[in-house]
């Protein structure tokens, strides 16, 4: 027998149903929408640092407690982005070394 062809026995009757099965009809209406869940946990709030290195040096040795690795921006003392290369010590230190020593500042989200 094909996959297509399903024969069913009536145990009430002496007789065998063939069905042949068909294409599927068409897709249903889409039902009512369920419930709201319930509310999720609160997130952390987002923190920030500022680090303002006061003294020109080319290497800036930051101590922010943030507990996690943030993003740096650092800008010099006129507003100029400046790249640095950022070392994370651990959660909560990073050193930037730069090529020359300067003072700024240093944004950590």
């Amino acid at each position: 027998m094909s996959d297509d062809i399903q024969a069913i026995l009536d145990p009430k009757a002496d007789i065998t149903v063939i069905v042949e099965q068909g294409a599927p009809g068409p897709k249903g209406e889409k039902g009512d929408p369920g419930e709201p869940g319930e509310p999720g946990l609160a997130g952390q709030a987002a923190q920030a640092f500022v680090f303002n290195q006061m003294t020109p040096l080319s290497v800036w040795t930051i101590q922010h407690n943030l507990a996690n690795y943030p993003g740096v921006t650092v800008v010099d003392s006129s507003g100029a982005v400046v790249v640095g290369d950022i070392e994370y010590i651990d959660s909560n230190n990073i050193t930037i070394t730069f090529g020359a020593a300067f003072g700024g500042i240093a944004y950590l989200n």
